[in-house]
């Protein structure tokens, strides 16, 4: 049983270089491929008022172009040996992915290690690269499922909260962006101290951490090691309604919900087994039977619980015909008292539990599967023995873990609720 999970501490190989950076290994010669998964704690949260995007657009930049490479060159080296390489930032880290052949590792990790420690931050790719981004918010502006989303996330959270801005930036924030503001980024918030590189495949893992260390062991710094503390924020009392009105839309996109349940919070899986009956098990659950297929209000409907650090959100999101949007809200307002109010059924609870222990298998398939869920483990530290321990974590949740949780979060007299479309 131990040696058939692809992460057990046995299979694990864990080292902190000097420079404070964590390589995290896994060897599967199953595979003749290699992941990697990386993260660097430089998101938006480090951002400055009015520089919203800064973090995403400066984490793009690092695959532009580097100190020996132009960006052209690296893809050119990357697609003679069909690898991919990518950077990209979110609320709080920035985070890496890779795919090579074994036999083209050496190769991959050397391009990473120059992006990391010699970005060449041009400044004609810096103007491209920002272009692109105003193209894509310009495009988003009118999509509705982005429209809601963003009107929900700043009514939810207080303004200068790290959670209410958007990783992409605004089109005055992104416009006003110099490549001067990239490269002090850069410089202030990549540390290698906050470096997570993980690689799982066919690698000979002894010989592997030597080349790691002398690629990367000589990345140092002399910033602060940056370190975050996402302020912890209530729900709004009462309910708060934003809408974002575009024309010409058959459709509306709506999100209802609040503050949810920490990853590091002991309650995390209790509410992550609610969200599952609500709007995930079998076709999006409670939701999707109630709303979308017995009434039909919805064309979708499905509940969400974000897994991250501190106040995350909590939310059901549905695409209603305009006709049926206060139909659909009241709907989902009673499913939401009803978990409150009542224990799931015992048929449910088994149904949520196999789905869960059930597929955890399926989603450690590949080598990218393996090493997305390692580098989870690692940022949350959950420990190396957590897939031993997942099916008697999720097998001691209670029904009335379940409806507690719910209480205590989601309540159908105190929520967000943003909808945008043509109403």
């Amino acid at each position: 049983m131990i040696y058939s999970l692809p992460i057990t501490p046995q299979r694990i190989v864990r080292r902190q270089f000097a420079n404070g950076l964590t390589v995290v290994l896994c060897e599967n010669q199953a595979s003749a491929s290699v992941a990697l998964e990386g993260d660097i704690l430089a998101g938006g949260y480090f951002e400055q008022p009015g520089q919203d995007g800064l973090a995403n657009l400066t984490a793009s930049l690092l695959r532009r172009g580097t100190q020996e490479h132009s960006f052209q060159a690296l893809n050119q080296l990357l697609d003679d040996v069909g690898a991919s390489l990518s950077a990209s930032a979110d609320d709080l880290h920035v985070n890496i992915s890779g795919q090579v052949l074994a036999d083209d590792l050496p190769l991959l990790l050397k391009l990473l290690a120059e992006m990391l420690t010699e970005p060449a931050f041009d400044d004609t790719e810096f103007t491209k690269n920002r272009g692109q981004v105003l193209t894509n918010l310009g495009i988003y502006q009118n999509n509705t499922g982005y429209r809601a989303a963003r009107a929900f996330s700043e009514a939810l959270y207080p303004a200068g909260h790290p959670y209410a801005r958007s990783s992409f930036g605004t089109l005055p924030s992104v416009a006003s962006l110099e490549n001067k503001d990239i490269r002090c980024f850069y410089k202030t918030y990549y540390h290698p101290g906050t470096c997570i590189l993980v690689i799982c495949g066919a690698v000979h893992v002894q010989q592997l951490l030597g080349e790691l260390e002398r690629l990367f062991g000589g990345w140092l710094v002399t910033t602060p090691l940056p370190s975050a503390n996402v302020p912890m924020v209530a729900t709004p009392a009462g309910i708060t309604r934003a809408e974002v009105p575009l024309p010409d839309k058959s459709q509306v996109d709506l999100m209802w919900g609040a503050i949810g349940v920490s990853r590091l919070d002991p309650d995390y899986y209790a509410a992550r087994m609610a969200d599952v009956v609500l709007g995930r098990l079998g076709l999006m659950g409670r939701l999707g039977s109630r709303i979308r297929d017995e009434l039909g209000l919805a064309y979708y409907a499905s509940s969400h619980l974000e897994s991250g650090i501190g106040p995350v959100p909590w939310f059901i999101s549905a695409g209603v015909n305009p006709a049926s949007i206060g139909r659909a809200i009241e709907e989902l307002r009673s499913l939401v008292r009803g978990m409150r109010e009542q224990p799931i059924s015992d048929e449910e609870l088994d149904d949520c539990r196999s789905f869960l222990i059930g597929s955890m298998p399926i989603e450690l398939e590949t080598n990218v599967d393996i090493a997305e869920q390692i580098l989870s483990i690692e940022k949350f530290q959950l420990g190396y023995d957590y897939l031993l321990r997942y099916p008697d974590v999720i097998n001691h949740v209670t029904k009335d873990d379940i409806r507690r949780v719910v209480y205590e979060h989601l309540d159908p007299d105190r929520y967000v609720l943003a909808l945008s479309g043509t109403f």
